[in-house]
């Protein structure tokens, strides 16, 4: 993973602390520090771009070590290994979520499943 300290930064859009862990989400998508700050580094893997080259990162939200992100077009991502890798999540619900704005996630305290429990608020 590539260091980055901030000399440009892009409009942060949400934020997410898991336990020693920041999370940093931005148009370009997740930035991660380890140290409080000191350095970030890109966790995109597995987001893809939209037709501008930008993520959009919405919403960021947590259940242990899985995540789920919410992008501004290309619906909800998890990542089952706290942010290194990232797969489409937006099969399964009873609205077509990809191609969404996504502008919150949330999660049920009654977890049954990695996405059953995930609440989304998008418009198209």
């Amino acid at each position: 993973m590539e260091t980055y300290k901030w000399t440009y930064c892009a409009e942060i859009s949400c934020m997410l602390v898991n336990g020693n862990k920041i999370f940093a989400g931005t148009v370009k998508g997740v930035y991660l520090s380890e140290n409080n700050g000191k350095s970030w580094s890109i966790a995109n893997s597995g987001l893809p771009l939209n037709y501008n080259n930008e993520i959009h990162l919405q919403a960021i939200v947590s259940c242990g070590n899985i995540l789920y992100a919410g992008t501004k077009t290309e619906g909800i991502f998890i990542s089952a290994d706290n942010g290194l890798n990232w797969k489409s999540a937006n099969n399964g619900f009873s609205i077509k979520i990809k191609k969404y704005l996504c502008y919150s996630l949330w999660l049920s305290p009654e977890r049954k499943s990695l996405l059953e429990p995930m609440m989304a608020i998008c418009i198209q």
